[in-house]
C-alpha cells in the first residue's frame, strides 16, 4: 500500500496517512503543531492557516520552538474513522509565498493558490515547463514549449483555460501574459523549479 507522509528537512517526519487515506495524522506525541494566521493567531479547525508553527518535543540535538513553515494547511474538523487518537491535516494547499491575488468579480480581491492553476498547464498540449508571476493587474505565465508547437496558439489556449479556472472562484485578472523561454532554470540550494517567481521587467511595466 502506498501512503503519503508529511516531512520537512528541519523537523523530520511530522505525519502520515492511515489506511483510509483521509488526511495526514500528525505526530502529536513528538511535536506541537499550531495552525495560525499571518499574525500568529490560531485559526479554527476547518479554516486554512497562513502558516504552521512546529515545536519539537523529542529532538535534543536541534530543538525547534514554534518553527515557521509557510504551508497553507487546513486541520480536519472531525476525528478520523480509523480510530487513531492523533488529529489530522485535511488538506495542504501549498506554500504561502505561492499565493496569488486577483481582482474579484463584483469588487475587492480574492487570493488564489498557484496550485489551483496547475491543471490548465499540465493538460496543455506542448507545454514542457511553466511558472507563474504576479502582475499588478493580473498574471504572467512563463512556459517552455516542446519542439513543433507555436507560442501564439498554445498561449491562447492557456489564457482561455486559466481564465476559466479563475472564474470558478470569481477572480477576474485584467491581464494575462503568456511568454515562452527555451528553458526554466532551477534555483536555490535544492535546485528546484519555483512555481511562483517575480515578474519579468517587460511584463511588470
Amino acid at each position: 500500500m502506498v501512503t503519503n507522509s508529511y516531512t520537512c528537512t528541519e523537523a523530520g517526519a511530522m505525519g502520515h496517512e492511515c489506511a483510509l487515506a483521509d488526511g495526514l495524522h500528525l505526530a502529536e506525541d513528538a511535536f506541537v503543531f499550531e495552525v495560525v494566521d499571518a499574525d500568529d493567531r490560531p485559526v479554527p479547525n476547518g479554516t486554512p492557516g497562513a502558516k504552521l508553527l512546529v515545536t519539537t518535543l523529542t529532538n535534543r540535538v536541534l530543538p525547534l520552538v514554534r518553527y515557521e513553515i509557510s504551508d497553507v494547511v487546513t486541520v480536519a474538523t472531525e476525528p478520523c474513522r480509523c480510530g487513531l487518537p492523533f488529529w489530522r491535516i485535511a488538506s495542504i494547499e501549498g506554500r504561502r509565498e505561492e499565493m496569488l491575488r486577483f481582482e474579484k468579480r463584483g469588487g475587492g480581491t480574492v487570493d488564489v493558490h498557484a496550485h489551483r492553476l496547475r491543471s490548465p498547464l499540465t493538460s496543455a498540449e506542448g507545454v514542457r515547463q511553466f511558472q507563474f508571476a504576479q502582475l499588478p493587474d493580473g498574471l504572467e505565465i512563463t512556459i517552455s514549449l516542446l519542439s513543433g508547437f507555436n507560442i501564439n496558439a498554445v498561449g491562447e489556449r492557456i489564457e482561455t483555460a486559466v481564465r476559466a479556472t479563475l472564474a470558478m472562484v470569481d477572480a477576474q485578472p485584467s491581464r494575462i501574459v503568456v511568454r515562452a523561454v527555451d528553458t526554466i532554470e532551477r534555483s536555490g540550494p535544492g535546485a528546484k523549479e519555483k512555481l511562483v517567481v517575480a515578474p519579468t521587467a517587460v511584463s511588470s511595466m
